[in-house]
């Protein structure tokens, strides 16, 4: 019997666009959607004939083209395992964002964690030389700040002043830790004009395996309310779609490969937002990685698709904290800044550090628009991420960083 409960979703990179990279899926990560996944949309063609014989009735279509159309929601973790002291992040197990951030963005940078020797406001030093200038680094020490209010600290590293030392953003509410800190490993991903491989798919739809390939995600959102998940919601689009319930058996059809991730999702809470040296307090967070892709035609392909590529990521963030002329101003003075959002506090449970963020160099607001809160007055602020330009010498800044803890 048909349930649309009975569902769940599993990824792979392709070597080669449109082929799959596992027969048997076994392979495959395990995606956890949240909710019901969206229903899977056929995409094959039917070409209209339109013969004319002398009656007044359509005729009998061909077939077209194959292809496959899906909607998904995930939650924003951090990494499965904190990479602690000593620990390089790339040793942690690659999960389902690890695999979609890669295809999204580009291949995946890794740091080492270590302890903390010294630390102020604007400076640190480490017990390791793990980082270099534009690094987002995870700073965490129990209780400090206070128990209440505890999380980590994401800083950014603008200048390698030496070995282990260097110069970190002055943000508003930087907190100074201390011998007992650490700064963890991490996983970080950001844009590149080729992307990653294409994905394949493979779709249980109750009693039936779908795989579906020479995919590529054509847009995502990550959204947090306060108190609530942080979540990405993503389309995706493709090439071919099978019915490959007799090949991909065991955990797929099974299900004994959907497993509930060991850390929870991140939560909109002690998930400060900061532009240039001010941090906004906002009710909601919206991140759309403005995804522009397209499709490579080519007349000797079967489906007419030589590959589907992606072609530019340009970044806008919305927040919404309360009304203010100098927010407003903001947009009228077109005044740039760095632009960092922290998801997920970062408080330490277990061997999990569960925290992400998201980092660009340079943006702007583009909009600064009043609307009503329930009779409170708000502004949704749209930040629109733009070209950095030189960070330092002849390095060119990163444009828009998305790194894990």
């Amino acid at each position: 019997m048909a349930r649309t409960r009975r569902s769940a979703l599993y990824v792979a990179a392709e070597s080669t666009y449109g082929t799959d990279p596992d027969s048997d899926g076994s392979s495959y990560t395990f995606v956890p959607t949240l909710g019901t996944i969206g229903l899977l949309k056929d995409g094959r063609e039917l070409l209209e004939t339109k013969y004319f014989l002398g009656r007044n009735f359509p005729t009998t279509p061909i077939q077209g083209r194959d292809g496959w159309s899906l909607d998904f929601e995930v939650p924003i973790t951090g990494l499965s395992v904190r990479a602690g002291e000593g620990t390089n992040a790339s040793t942690v197990a690659a999960d389902y964002l690890d695999v979609l951030f890669a295809h999204m963005f580009t291949a995946v940078t890794t740091t080492i964690g270590t302890g903390v020797a010294t630390n102020t406001t604007t400076a640190i030093t480490t017990d390791a030389d793990s980082f270099i200038a534009q690094d987002l680094i995870p700073l965490f020490e129990t209780n400090n700040p206070a128990a209440a209010t505890q999380r980590t600290s994401w800083e950014l590293v603008t200048v390698r002043v030496g070995a282990s030392s260097y110069t970190i953003t002055n943000w508003a509410d930087h907190v100074n830790f201390t011998a007992a800190g650490t700064i963890f490993g991490t996983k970080m991903y950001q844009p590149s004009d080729a992307g990653g491989a294409s994905l394949a798919f493979a779709y249980v739809q109750d009693d039936l395996v779908y795989t579906l390939l020479g995919g590529r995600i054509t847009s995502a959102v990550i959204t947090g309310e306060v108190g609530q998940l942080i979540k990405m919601k993503i389309s995706a689009s493709g090439d071919t779609k099978i019915d490959d319930t007799t090949a991909k058996t065991g955990n797929l059809i099974s299900g004994s490969g959907a497993v509930v991730p060991n850390r929870s999702p991140c939560v909109t809470l002690r998930s400060p937002v900061r532009f240039g040296t001010t941090t906004y307090p906002t009710r909601k967070i919206e991140i759309d990685l403005g995804l522009v892709t397209a499709v490579q035609e080519s007349s000797g392909a079967a489906n007419g698709r030589a590959n589907y590529e992606s072609i530019s990521v340009n970044p806008k963030i919305t927040i919404e904290p309360l009304y203010s002329d100098a927010n407003l101003n903001l947009k009228r003075d077109v005044t740039t800044g760095r632009l960092l959002v922290q998801m997920g506090s970062g408080v330490l449970s277990g061997t999990i550090a569960n925290t992400a963020a998201i980092h660009a160099e340079v943006a702007n607001v583009m909009e600064a628009d009043a609307t009503d809160d329930q009779g409170r007055l708000r502004q949704q602020i749209v930040f629109q991420v733009v070209d950095g330009g030189i960070f330092t010498g002849s390095t060119v800044s990163r444009h828009f960083q998305f790194v894990r803890a």
